[in-house]
């Protein structure tokens, strides 16, 4: 016969699952499954063997006969060695995404050994469960027998705090993306209260890497207005120089000599962005990127300093000799009837116009024909060939050192 009161709940049950570490005493048990009313009750307990008597012949004998719930024993052999616990743990939370998906989980770590505890509330706070310990009135430190009510513990500052510490790592490898994500899930689950507590930190980190992510895949306009609403002045008058540099290189608006946005900007962003590719192993991209920095060099500079467009040269207007005038005529496109160039070409010109970087672009043409040459083979290109790590080191960074030394005669 069951020595505790009646488990049967005062009310409905609320289809929550409760896991619970189950100690020698029965009673906080029994209490944690009387005030929570659970649809379900996982027992975390110490396994019954020879020689040793577990908690689990305490639950089954003192407290699963009184339960209205459904319930399931989790014996452990072992329940002082953590990694035991964690694994049964896990048995469990496997065991609810089975059968009570989106229930609401709490864990209760109040009874048990104290590797038990410990297993349980480190496994409750990553996997996102509340946590829930006994507390009231004790006639020793030893255990509690009676007067205990089990309540909510405020987990807020822990999980913002292993959020703020993934979210950090994956910012330290540019990965603004992920740790948006990071905090966005973490958020999630804070009270209002608590954002505005222990997850503040965290909601004005996640506001600053959205601004970031946004950069990053080189959206400029979303990334300006997420910095201005972020109060990231300096960033925000960053990326507006980018936008109206962007402007300018497009033919949207008249270019001059004097225009204080040079353009670089936009050659230096993609570079960086290049080197970010590098740091996270993705050197397809990388490469792409290095590409595109170099064409949109040349396209900046025959923009700003001799206004030609590369999708539309005007060969008549150019100061060119006749023999390099007729070079031009002969890449106009016979459809849509206009002069069209690419990298090569491009700079090709800026050397026939007399300037110092298509002078660097001649002098120093076979080195980039090699780093063109593997950029090609890239599946994001023309060929089916990956680019890895060691063509990074070899060419890779050869090709920024070439790209910021043409930068340089530019600025």
């Amino acid at each position: 016969m069951s020595t505790t009161r009646s488990l049967r709940p005062p009310g409905p049950m609320t289809g929550d699952i409760l896991v619970c570490s189950a100690g020698g005493s029965p009673e906080p048990v029994a209490n944690a499954v009387r005030v929570g009313r659970p649809e379900f009750v996982f027992f975390l307990c110490s396994k019954t063997t020879s020689g040793t008597e577990g908690t689990d012949r305490v639950v089954a004998e003192k407290i699963a006969p009184d339960l209205e719930c459904g319930h399931e024993i989790v014996a452990l052999v072992h329940p002082d060695e953590l990694e035991e616990v964690y694994k049964a743990c896990r048995k469990i939370e496997r065991a609810i995404s089975r059968r009570h998906k989106g229930a609401r989980v709490v864990a209760n770590y109040t009874g048990g050994t104290k590797t038990m505890s410990l297993g349980l509330g480190v496994f409750a706070l990553r996997s996102g469960w509340d946590l829930e310990c006994n507390v009231g009135k004790r006639q020793d430190i030893i255990k509690i027998t009676e007067g205990d009510t089990p309540m909510i513990q405020g987990a807020a500052a822990i999980r913002a705090d292993d959020a703020w510490q993934l979210a950090s790592k994956l910012v330290g490898r540019h990965d603004y993306e992920g740790a948006v994500a990071v905090a966005d899930h973490c958020l999630r689950g804070l009270q209002t209260r608590d954002r505005q507590g222990a997850g503040r930190d965290l909601a004005e980190g996640r506001a600053r890497w959205a601004v970031l992510a946004a950069w990053e895949r080189l959206d400029y306009e979303e990334a300006a207005k997420l910095a201005s609403l972020a109060g990231m002045s300096d960033e925000t008058k960053r990326l507006k120089a980018l936008l109206r540099a962007r402007k300018l290189a497009l033919g949207q608006e008249a270019w001059s000599m004097k225009d204080r946005v040079d353009g670089l900007d936009l050659v230096r962003d993609a570079l960086e962005n290049a080197r970010h590719c590098a740091e996270r192993s993705r050197y397809d991209d990388a490469f792409a990127r290095l590409y595109r920095a170099t064409e949109l060099l040349a396209q900046v500079r025959l923009r700003r300093c001799h206004a030609a467009g590369t999708g539309d040269v005007k060969p008549d207007e150019l100061p060119l000799a006749d023999g390099d005038r007729q070079w031009l005529e002969g890449l106009r496109n016979p459809r849509s009837r206009r002069v069209e160039i690419g990298l090569w070409a491009a700079f090709m010109l800026l050397e026939k116009l007399g300037d110092p970087v298509g002078d660097y672009f001649m002098a120093n043409e076979e080195a980039l024909h090699g780093f063109v040459s593997v950029r090609n083979s890239s599946l994001l290109a023309h060929g089916l060939t990956p680019v890895s790590g060691k063509h990074w080191k070899d060419q890779g960074q050869a090709w920024d050192a070439w790209l910021t030394r043409a930068l340089a005669l530019a600025e």
